[in-house]
């Protein structure tokens, strides 16, 4: 039996990536909160969504999640939001980057330098209380959606348009 952290890792990894296990696990670890202000409280969706793997592993395999129960942690929800990326925005027939767009958030939040060599939990525990808690510049510097130029005070705005911003600047 795949136990479902393996699951979500073979979504995500692939051999160049292999060597982020002390990173995921940690992820894996910290629950995703969110600020549940008028304008963010959307965010509940990311969570949402990240739960939503649990289904997707219980049909692919027919055992339940350990996570069962549990709110959602930080690995699910990047997970299912380069999942949400992949099939409703940027996907292309007969291709997967599932994993480029989970990598690619990894490293705008400068998460990317904590191979296992390197893995340093206090330092990624301090990158993702920061991102979490929005104390992040008004361009998304410190985020997962950085932009180059912008509108909008990005720690404002929801996940869902952060990346759509962020998608259009780098993808369009």
């Amino acid at each position: 039996m795949k136990d479902y952290l393996s699951f979500l890792k073979e979504l995500v990894c692939d051999d160049q990536h292999r060597c982020y296990e002390q990173l995921i696990g940690y992820l894996y670890n910290i629950e995703y909160r969110w600020n549940p202000t008028p304008k963010t409280k959307l965010d509940a969706n990311r969570a949402a969504d990240g739960i939503d793997l649990r289904r997707l592993y219980f049909e692919e395999t027919g055992y339940r999640s350990e996570r069962e129960g549990e709110p959602c942690c930080v690995f699910e929800m990047m997970v299912a939001l380069s999942l949400r990326v992949e099939e409703n925005i940027m996907g292309e027939p007969g291709h997967n980057h599932l994993g480029r767009w989970f990598w690619e958030m990894v490293d705008n939040l400068g998460l990317n330098r904590y191979d296992d060599d390197e893995f340093d939990e206090r330092a990624a525990g301090y990158i993702i209380g920061k991102w979490m808690s929005r104390d992040y510049s008004p361009d998304g510097k410190g985020s997962m959606f950085p932009l180059k130029t912008y509108k909008k005070d990005q720690r404002n705005l929801t996940l869902w348009d952060q990346m759509g911003a962020y998608l259009v600047e780098n993808y369009t």
